[in-house]
């Protein structure tokens, strides 16, 4: 299994579990929205403290992008499904992709690099 944490500015209007259920996820009890398919398999969870997880670095680099974030952690089989998700996201939305590698990025700077060149690196250089 793959993870990622995804930081959207609590204020945008665009939503990673709107998207899942426009998708076809189905809402679990714990908050999570999971889909699976052809495509793989793909499970969004909104967790706040997951930021308590981050180094001083990160922690900085999050306040710095984001005034108040709201924290996803995103789990993932099979490349096709997440890379459809992250391409979803509206190019004007206050979102970051942390991969949990050493890459914490706007989604949309995300978009236009192949998905296998970020999700598994430490840098984008």
């Amino acid at each position: 299994m793959n993870t990622l944490i995804l930081l959207v500015e609590s204020d945008s209007s665009w939503s990673p579990l709107v998207w899942a259920l426009e998708q076809g996820g189905e809402s679990a009890e714990d908050g999570r929205v999971v889909i699976e398919g052809r495509l793989g398999w793909l499970s969004i969870e909104p967790d706040q403290s997951v930021l308590d997880d981050f180094n001083d670095d990160e922690r900085a680099d999050a306040v710095a992008a984001l005034v108040d974030p709201s924290l996803f952690v995103v789990e993932w089989r099979g490349d096709a499904l997440i890379e459809t998700f992250v391409r979803a996201v509206p190019p004007d939305s206050r979102v970051f992709v942390d991969n949990e590698h050493g890459v914490f990025a706007p989604a949309a700077a995300l978009k236009s690099i192949p998905f296998a060149s970020w999700a598994r690196t430490i840098s984008l250089l």
